[in-house]
């Protein structure tokens, strides 16, 4: 996560936005890296997409047994209502500019749940239009050898 604030440092700082990382290098997911890389680099985009001037976003991670939720969040636009039930699709309605006119493929999500189910994993979202929106991916974790 460290690398990617570093990578959208000047995006961050054009947005005067403060980004917070709580998750600590000692996780590791089953995961190949290049799909966890673009996995969290296309959640954090968005983030910062989606942010008004100010905004927060924040990293978390919660690990239980045998997985963990890696939270990304922020306190940007919000996702509406009526396109809650679209966000995973390919729908035009879903190409939404960002809050500095920055432009949208509306393919990033589609690409990201897919390369999250392929590594057996899932995501979800809770959003306020107006509040912001925080994704939830859930991954296995590296099993420890007994």
């Amino acid at each position: 996560m460290n690398q990617l604030i570093d990578f959208y440092f000047l995006d961050i700082t054009k947005k005067k936005l403060f980004v917070h990382n709580k998750i600590t290098d000692d996780i590791s997911v089953f995961a190949p890296p290049e799909y966890l890389k673009a996995i969290l680099r296309n959640l954090f985009t968005n983030a910062i997409k989606y942010s008004k001037e100010n905004g927060v976003i924040y990293f978390d991670a919660i690990v239980s047994h045998e997985n963990v939720e890696v939270l990304v969040g922020d306190t940007g636009i919000g996702i509406p209502e009526h396109l809650k039930p679209l966000i995973f699709t390919v729908a035009p309605e879903i190409k939404r500019i960002g809050t500095f006119e920055e432009p949208s493929a509306g393919f990033g999500l589609i690409i990201t749940k897919d390369y999250i189910e392929q590594i057996g994993g899932s995501i979800r979202f809770s959003s306020k239009q107006n509040a912001g929106t925080t994704f939830i991916v859930s991954l296995p974790l590296v099993k420890e050898e007994e």
